[in-house]
């Protein structure tokens, strides 16, 4: 009798295996499908091929292209490139990083350094805070991270990784950590996390 109650249990664990693998391989043909919307030139973007995606506070989808910047609010894209016309620009259109400051400013990391965009003002600044010894980020900017303390880490192709954070007063400084502080083992930094 013990045998047969070891085999009935043993069946019983085997039906149970099975019915759970039956189960788990049916629920995923339930789940909802996901739709796509594919856009292109056509619908506003600056250009078809997008180097970073960055949704704000706001809502705003923003997305950085070669040719310029794009902000997306769900219905319409709007554009932002270059134009020597109007001094409060984004002076370099080749995007490739985007974070949020706070509620009122984006940064955007460029092929030539650094703009930040004032929601409020509609309008964009040069980054051109230099470090102690004058150094200022003029290469491309492939990561900005926004540190829990506000420090911002910033990698450059070229240029290493600098560190922007709050001095005595609220002074804003600027580090660069490079090769020769043997910190990072090359100047060309693809992203910080």
């Amino acid at each position: 009798m013990a045998i047969r109650s070891n085999k009935s249990r043993w069946r019983s664990f085997i039906r149970f295996t099975l019915y759970s693998v039956c189960l788990f391989l049916h629920v995923p043909s339930a789940a909802q499908e996901l739709n796509f919307t594919h856009y292109t030139v056509a619908d506003g973007l600056c250009q078809n091929t997008v180097w970073c995606i960055y949704q704000d506070s706001q809502g705003f989808m923003w997305f950085g292209t070669k040719d310029g910047l794009n902000r997306f609010d769900g219905v319409s894209f709007r554009s932002y490139r270059d134009n020597p016309l109007n001094k409060q620009r984004i002076g370099n259109t080749f995007i490739r990083t985007i974070i949020e400051y706070d509620k009122n400013t984006l940064w955007i990391g460029t092929d030539e350094g650094i703009y930040i965009y004032d929601h409020n003002q509609e309008v964009f600044h040069k980054f051109d805070l230099k470090t102690e010894s004058g150094v200022a980020i003029v290469s491309p900017v492939n990561g900005l991270l926004k540190a829990a303390d506000s420090t911002v880490w910033i990698a450059t192709l070229g240029q290493g990784v600098f560190k922007l954070k709050a001095g005595g007063h609220q002074e804003l400084q600027l580090d660069q950590i490079h090769t020769g502080n043997h910190a990072v083992s090359s100047d060309y930094i693809n992203d910080v996390y």
